[in-house]
């Protein structure tokens, strides 16, 4: 389905829900708010992983900052940047080392 990480169809998983969401809140329609969050959360939840930058420039860039989809974007991405420092201070050897 992709040729590498940032592949179309990697541009298309993060565009479409976010172009959704940034959709409903320009017509603010909090309960779809809701819903799109929902799935998008349990999309990712199914895969195991989280958004990556692309779902996050793009929430970040046609939705409001407070938006549940660039909470959503910034917390993930804290997440994993935090878990990388847990990884470091407990002596964890990342995959390259």
């Amino acid at each position: 389905m992709s040729n590498g990480p940032f592949s179309e169809a990697t541009t298309l998983t993060a565009h479409f829900p976010v172009s959704f969401y940034a959709l409903v809140e320009k017509l603010c329609l909090p309960d779809l708010w809701d819903l799109c969050m929902d799935v998008v959360v349990r999309y990712y939840r199914a895969r195991n992983e989280l958004p990556g930058p692309e779902f996050a420039r793009r929430a970040y860039e046609v939705t409001s900052a407070r938006s549940g989809v660039a909470k959503y974007a910034h917390d993930s991405i804290y997440f994993v940047l935090h878990q990388g420092d847990n990884r470091m201070e407990h002596g964890e050897k990342n995959e390259t080392d």
